[in-house]
């Protein structure tokens, strides 16, 4: 069956949850968050949630660090905050 994976097509043998394919493809589930359809799954359930034929999934992983000078950063922020929010990449498949 095929689904869209990042953007990309992507074969896989049959329906599977966000856990099982997360474990196919090598990815530490602790270390991403999951988009299923146009909707951010909660680690709680990526077991009960089935990708089928056809559905579209985003994997992305979060990308930290920095100096603190928000100068320069391409990312949303709030300048009453000490902190900022990274923009999300897209995890490499």
């Amino acid at each position: 069956m095929t689904i869209r994976l990042n953007g990309d097509a992507h074969e896989l043998a049959g329906p599977m949850s966000i856990s099982g394919l997360l474990s196919t493809l090598g990815i530490d589930p602790r270390r991403v968050a999951v988009e299923h359809n146009l909707v951010v799954i909660k680690r709680g359930a990526y077991d009960s949630t089935t990708i089928r034929e056809g559905d579209e999934v985003e994997i992305v992983n979060f990308v930290g660090g920095g100096t603190g000078d928000i100068s320069s950063c391409d990312c949303p922020s709030n300048p009453n905050s000490p902190f900022t929010i990274p923009r999300q990449k897209k995890y490499a498949l």
